[in-house]
């Protein structure tokens, strides 16, 4: 009984409220050190974050008094700068919560809090900015931008799902276990002709399944998905968290997302198309018999993708490609 209470109590005594290491954080922290040094060379600093320091001043503003602590009488509170810099890094790099806590000389739960707790704020205050309310005058914009930048008329955007891939959650089965023996949740989207987020849903299990149209329509998603998974290298593997936990990355990426766009860094070469005035500007509503109506419209957008007038050069080359690779 007496050497079980001395192990009892030798275990207690090594634990501490703040790791020797990680007290050295406001001297020897990544972002104490490095990251305020980077402030001095805009181009790095873009390169750590994914955004310029204008960019980052803006969000930080607009989050602030959501993940801002206060100090206790036992240690000082993380500033809300840095964790907003946590929480980047970890979309910018897809970095474990481990490795990022050994460079921020933080906890490693701490960092996983701060990525919850920051990806929530950005939601809550960046989502009413980023993601615009769908009105008719927006539907409006976005078919007229793909008509001038895509050759696609009468299209509001283009819809897809993309499987986002995640470690097994706990006691789930086989219920995000997916066609490509992975576990993953997917994420619905509609995103505009300049890769803009409009509408988004996220945590359907993997069983979902969506229906792609038209090689216009693919590339553009193509584009989207790969302009976003450059920016933020967390979703170019799988994230270990659950799944809530992924719903709050997703969330916020996708705001940070829309808010980038105008960013160069990551812009694709695509150039605006030249519309001859005519074909399919004027579709009849469907009224009755929604299936063969639709059918039939699919039938016009066919026709009219694979005339003179509606062709583009890059579309049977892009076809072939993907038959090739497939």
């Amino acid at each position: 009984m007496a050497s079980f209470l001395a192990v009892k109590d030798r275990s207690y005594s090594n634990r501490v409220w703040v790791h020797n290491i990680n007290k050295k954080r406001e001297k020897a922290g990544e972002f104490y050190r490095l990251v305020s040094e980077l402030r001095k060379d805009p181009k790095r600093f873009h390169m750590y974050f994914r955004m310029t320091t204008e960019e980052f001043d803006y969000l930080h503003q607009l989050i602030e008094n959501d993940i801002k602590k206060m100090n206790t009488q036992f240690r000082r509170a993380i500033i809300s700068e840095e964790r907003l810099a946590v929480c980047l890094r970890f979309l910018a790099t897809g970095n474990s919560f481990r490795s990022i806590a050994f460079s921020y000389r933080l906890g490693f739960s701490t960092v996983r809090e701060i990525v919850k707790d920051v990806c929530d704020a950005i939601w809550k205050r960046l989502g009413p900015i980023a993601m615009l309310p769908t009105t008719q005058e927006t539907w409006k914009r976005t078919s007229t931008r793909f008509k001038e930048m895509w050759h696609f008329p009468n299209c509001i955007g283009a819809i897809d799902g993309k499987h986002i891939n995640i470690q097994c959650p706990i006691n789930a089965g086989s219920s995000f276990y997916n066609y490509k023996r992975c576990h993953s949740v997917v994420l619905l989207a509609i995103v505009d002709a300049n890769y803009n987020f409009i509408a988004i849903n996220i945590g359907a299990y993997a069983e979902t399944a969506t229906v792609v149209f038209s090689v216009r329509q693919r590339w553009v998603k193509k584009m989207h998905w790969e302009k976003m998974a450059a920016r933020f290298r967390c979703f170019r593997g799988h994230l270990e968290v659950q799944p809530d936990f992924v719903d709050k990355i997703v969330l916020a990426s996708c705001c940070l997302h829309n808010m980038l766009c105008s960013d160069k860094m990551f812009e694709t070469d695509t150039k605006p198309l030249n519309l001859p005035d005519g074909a399919l500007l004027n579709l009849d509503p469907i009224r009755r018999n929604t299936t063969r109506q639709a059918f039939q419209v699919r039938e016009n957008f066919k026709e009219y993708f694979n005339s003179d007038v509606g062709s583009v050069t890059w579309q049977v080359h892009t076809v072939r490609r993907g038959r090739i690779q497939n």
